[in-house]
């Protein structure tokens, strides 16, 4: 297994299939220190952050191939570079 994918692994994610393909996916809709560390290292607003109750749904997602990554909250998409996705998760990992 690649680093990358024993990083998905190490963080949480799971692999899950739709009609559109197959996705890493990581969701976290329960655990509010866990949204705001995570919006910590992917660097949004600090207000939306500071206590992560404010956030229902948080997303990351990247595809099979490890490519076409998103950072989703609450109606806000964020597409990213797979190497800014993975510098992110990096930074959440050592949080």
């Amino acid at each position: 297994m690649e680093a990358k994918e024993k990083l998905l692994r190490k963080c949480g994610f799971l692999q899950n299939t739709y009609e559109e393909g197959q996705f890493w996916e990581l969701v976290v809709d329960d655990d509010d220190e866990r949204k705001r560390r995570i919006c910590e290292a992917f660097g949004t607003d600090k207000e939306l952050g500071v206590s992560g109750d404010d956030i229902d749904t948080l997303i990351l997602q990247c595809d099979a191939t490890l490519g076409n990554c998103v950072f989703y909250y609450d109606l806000n998409l964020f597409y990213m570079s797979p190497y800014e996705f993975f510098q992110c998760l990096e930074t959440f990992q050592r949080s």
